[in-house]
């Protein structure tokens, strides 16, 4: 038996997204892979270059991947997706509990808290 649960924001189709996914153009390689070494000289073009376009861009070390620059927007929209993630896989985890009868009466648990006030 399904256990019916409503949607919590930012979760479509029984996936999560961030709202960025929506938004974020797709990476232009010739202009957001950059040098980490560019860093020092060019930081201030690479930040405008983020705020502006609304690309991230890729930072290499040896030809090879090491960070990723973003707004301050779609960060907070990719750890707001990563909570929701946890949170409906808690909340799942949790369902199946039920489903498989593995449940804690109520009154059990109100004597449980109890003892734990009183410190046993």
């Amino acid at each position: 038996m399904a256990v019916a649960r409503p949607a919590i924001a930012g979760e479509r189709n029984g996936r999560y997204s961030s709202q960025s996914e929506d938004r974020v153009p797709a990476l232009r390689l010739s202009q957001d892979f950059r040098p980490v070494t560019d860093l020092k000289s060019h930081g201030a073009e690479i930040v405008r270059q983020v705020g502006t376009t609304g690309r991230p861009v890729v930072l290499s070390k040896h030809g090879r991947a090491v960070a990723v620059l973003v707004s301050v927007d779609e960060y907070e929209d990719l750890v707001d997706a990563r909570e929701r993630a946890a949170l409906r896989a808690a909340v799942d985890e949790a369902e199946a509990e039920i489903v498989a009868g593995q449940v804690v009466p109520h009154a059990a648990m109100q004597e449980r808290f109890a003892q734990l006030r009183r410190g046993k």
